[in-house]
């Protein structure tokens, strides 16, 4: 008989921790654990009952990174002469390894909203999808290149960093009004949240080639981002399952 011992307990708006490889929980930022965290609990799920592609230890929460990236272009690099030939390259073509549905925005009577797939956990299984993508066809993407150089060390039990989906958007949304998320990335050193639109990983039903979602964290705001957009370009910010 295989005897599981209990969880470290956590709450959304407490900082995870690496300790020396370990997973550890603080509600407060200190001389002796500030260098050790690496981001802040925004939501406290089994994110893999949806998202079946992230490692088997990952089926306790998610966590915001501290860092972000600003003003990113979805590819790294779109020919001005031809930027149409880049919106045959879509997510939602390559998912053919059981993962969940990369549309996770729909648009319904004048707004933007997500579709049932978008509110569940996707981030993980959306960003690998997009690096098969990449990999066949030879494309770089800016937003993949960034959560790559993303560099802080995750403790054991996590997943990689990955693109958040409109889901794992939302949850920052919600930390933030909930939890004083802004604050505690101030305290804990990390970079403020920005009203502005953030890149998420979620394609639109029936526009895949061409719009993914894009969600200010600060007000909840959902609306597309056209993926050749080289102006008003979104920020980018990382999550991490655990």
């Amino acid at each position: 008989v295989r005897v599981t011992a209990p969880w470290k307990a956590f709450e959304v708006g407490q900082y995870i921790l690496n300790n020396h490889g370990e997973i550890e929980f603080a509600s407060t930022v200190t001389s002796s654990n500030k260098s050790k965290i690496i981001g802040v609990v925004i939501a406290k799920t089994n994110p893999r009952v949806s998202d079946a592609q992230l490692p088997e230890d990952c089926t306790h929460g998610i966590a915001v990174a501290l860092g972000q990236a600003t003003s990113l272009k979805w590819w790294s690099d779109t020919p001005s002469s031809e930027p149409y030939n880049m919106y045959k390259y879509t997510i939602s073509s390559y998912n053919t390894k059981g993962y969940g549905d990369p549309r996770g925005v729909q648009y319904n009577a004048g707004s933007y909203s997500a579709t049932e797939e978008g509110n569940k956990p996707g981030g993980y299984s959306n960003t690998e999808l997009l690096r098969d993508m990449l990999s066949l066809h030879g494309l770089s993407s800016a937003v993949i290149q960034s959560v790559d150089a993303y560099g802080v060390q995750r403790p054991n039990g996590t997943s990689k960093w990955y693109l958040p989906s409109v889901y794992e958007m939302v949850q920052i949304y919600q930390c933030y009004k909930n939890n004083g998320l802004d604050k505690l990335l101030n305290d804990a050193g990390g970079s403020a949240l920005t009203n502005w639109d953030y890149w998420t990983v979620s394609e639109v039903v029936n526009n895949e080639n061409s719009y993914v979602g894009v969600v200010n964290p600060m007000t909840g705001t959902l609306k597309t981002k056209q993926k050749t957009s080289t102006s008003s370009l979104p920020y980018l910010r990382y999550v991490i399952a655990f």
